[in-house]
This record gives C-alpha cells, structure tokens and sequence, in this order.
C-alpha cells in the first residue's frame, strides 16, 4: 500500500460519504491555515489601532489639562500681582497698584 492510498483512507475515515482527493484536502487545509493567519493579523492591527485611539486622547486630556493648569497659573499670578501684599496706608487699595 503506498502512500496516496493510506492518504485517502484516511480522509474516508475523516470524512465518511465524500469522495475527497488528497490535492482537495491539501487545498482545504491550506486555505483554513491562511483564513487564520489573516484573522490573526486583522486582530493584531485592531490591537494596534485601539492602543493608538487610547494614547491619543491620553494625549489629548494632558494638553488640555496643561492649558487649563497654564490659565490659572496666569490668573493667580495676576492677583498676585494686584494684591497688597501686606502693605498699609493708600498703597494698599488695590485701586492705586498697578
């Protein structure tokens, strides 16, 4: 007995009622081995894509929050600046420092 005819044995076992060559089978493994490759790599590339959505708004929230951090640096050092700072006499109301 040679091979080809183990081989289809085998796939009449596997496939009781089909009249399958060994090329069909061949073929049929191929392409489920290639569908899961592609499967796989789409996978990977959605992975990818969503770690860059999730650092890009990460990015996106620290800017926003270091413009806001910026603008009350810059109020609060704008009453600072206004502010008595202790003094006493007319030179304190704020009015008059500038």
């Amino acid at each position: 007995m040679d091979s080809l005819e183990r081989c289809d044995q085998i796939t009449a076992l596997l496939f009781p009622g089909m009249d399958l060559s060994l090329a069909e089978v061949l073929i049929a493994g191929l392409a489920a081995i290639l569908g899961w490759l592609i499967a796989h790599r789409t996978y990977e590339a959605s992975l990818d894509q969503y770690r860059l959505s999730a650092s890009t708004a990460a990015a996106d929230w620290i800017r926003d929050l270091r413009s806001w951090a910026s603008e009350s640096i810059d109020v609060l050092a704008e009453a600072a600046y206004h502010s008595a700072r202790g003094e006493t006499g007319p030179a304190a109301d704020a009015s008059t420092v500038l």
